[in-house]
């Protein structure tokens, strides 16, 4: 499970925390990674996806003048997206859901369960893009799911809807495309 090197290595940060926000707080932060940790996988293993592995930017399907500026392909933390949603002061069913950098597709996933009147993502990396189809097309198989569009493109260059949207970025890429 753990090694006790990799515990020991951990031992500056949890003290770092401890001074910083008590017990309380240190028992708060533990609680929360432990469940980060247990949605993380939960998707994959469910419907057969393919979301959790890391893509470094250089292997990245991609071309064009915004490399340079990408960010490597990490799944956003399952936990936290669905944190975050559930505390949005909307009404989903009246906003497009938009995630720029969608990878492989996770979030998408994860938008479908709170009811958005329309879901896009948008990807640049043809590899990601076509993995992000693909757990798509396994995940709507298995959990009869709205349908989800994705865009292959830069997301510099995407038209946004004009009807309300919630816009998702987990740090896709730099300011300088922002």
């Amino acid at each position: 499970m753990y090694s006790l090197n990799g515990v020991l290595k951990k031992v500056p940060e949890l003290a770092r925390l401890l001074h910083r926000d008590g017990v309380s707080g240190l028992v708060d932060k533990i609680t929360h990674w432990r469940q980060h940790r247990a949605a993380q996988p939960k998707i994959d293993s469910e419907y057969g996806t393919d979301t959790l592995s890391w893509v470094a930017v250089k292997d990245f399907s991609a071309s064009g003048p915004n490399i340079p500026y990408a960010s490597e392909y990490g799944p956003s933390p399952a936990y936290d997206f669905e944190l975050i949603l559930k505390q949005l002061p909307v009404d989903c069913r009246k906003y497009t859901f938009v995630d720029l950098g969608c990878g492989k597709g996770l979030v998408l996933m994860l938008a479908s369960q709170f009811g958005f009147s329309r879901i896009i993502g948008v990807e640049f990396a043809r590899n990601l893009y076509e993995i992000a189809l693909a757990n798509l097309d396994k995940f709507r198989r298995s959990a009869d799911a709205q349908p989800i569009e994705v865009i292959l493109g830069d997301a510099v260059e995407f038209a946004f809807p004009t009807e309300p949207l919630v816009v998702y970025l987990y740090h896709p890429f730099g300011p300088e495309v922002l």
